[in-house]
């Protein structure tokens, strides 16, 4: 789950382009949060927001496959593969128990 996290958040940090991308194709403005692999009480906000975001980023996915505009990062990779594990809510939730 800590790579998919910081996967998230490097996905869209500091490139413009992709994340103009996103918030058309996913019809949203919402971000994700900076992971801290060191400070785990700290990630409850991260993983709030990664849960919020998996429809998102889903929808973010197939439109980019559909357009054919998919980055080719391996951040990328590990969002597309993280959104597609049918208990990443499940996870995420969990982790947000640990850190309430």
């Amino acid at each position: 789950m800590c790579p998919f996290l910081r996967a998230l958040y490097n996905l869209f940090k500091n490139v413009p382009a992709r994340r103009a991308d996103y918030f058309r194709l996913a019809e949203t403005t919402l971000l994700p949060l900076k992971f801290c692999a060191v400070r785990w009480l700290h990630n409850g906000d991260v993983a709030a927001r990664a849960e919020k975001m998996i429809p998102k980023v889903q929808k973010y996915a197939e439109g980019a496959r559909r357009e054919k505009i998919e980055p080719k990062t391996v951040s990328y990779q590990t969002v597309v593969e993280g959104v597609g594990d049918p208990l990443m809510s499940a996870k995420l939730a969990f982790m947000l128990t640990l850190c309430a």
